[in-house]
């Protein structure tokens, strides 16, 4: 009895760590150099590579940064 608390103990805490980024940037304006306006967006990367922009405000991450009132050129 006391493995399987044991068990779902382990299993708890290894799904609340997970996260679906290392570092997530939220609320950024996003200038990428294509001659489009610039948007409000948020990047999530994982190891060192921008994997996704777009609305990630529900997504966990290791490292959270507010980019409100800042401009993110790419």
């Amino acid at each position: 009895m006391k493995s399987l608390a044991l068990i779902i103990g382990l299993l708890v805490v290894v799904s609340c760590s997970k996260t679906d980024f290392d570092l997530l940037i939220l609320n950024g304006s996003i200038v990428d150099g294509s001659g489009v306006d610039q948007y409000k967006a948020d990047i999530g990367i994982i190891n060192d590579r921008i994997v996704q922009i777009g609305v990630l405000s529900g997504r966990r991450a290791a490292q959270v940064i507010d980019a409100a009132l800042l401009i993110l050129i790419n």
